[in-house]
């Protein structure tokens, strides 16, 4: 709970951790991140709850990556969740 966490989209909050390029976001049951355009490469772990990406459903210690220049595809999660997320080079 310590830093600052700021508002990304409804019911999704994140806050930056040891550099501008690493984040955790956080998301209440039942919201989601729009689909959105990726300049970096974006690594995504799910540290707890679900996470749905078009029919997959990802859990704790999943991993999934958008390529730079890629396609975000839009993110929804049924009971909420916490994703670690790190960019390359960004």
């Amino acid at each position: 709970e310590e830093g600052r966490w700021r508002e990304f989209a409804p019911g999704v909050t994140y806050k930056r951790l040891w550099n501008r390029n690493t984040l955790l976001l956080r998301c209440e049951p039942g919201s989601w991140v729009p689909e959105h355009e990726h300049h970096a490469y974006e690594h995504t772990v799910v540290v707890s709850g679900d996470l749905v990406i078009d029919d997959q459903v990802y859990g704790p210690g999943d991993y999934q990556g958008t390529p730079a220049g890629g396609t975000h595809p839009l993110w929804r999660t049924r009971k909420g969740c916490v994703v670690l997320v790190h960019y390359e080079g960004a």
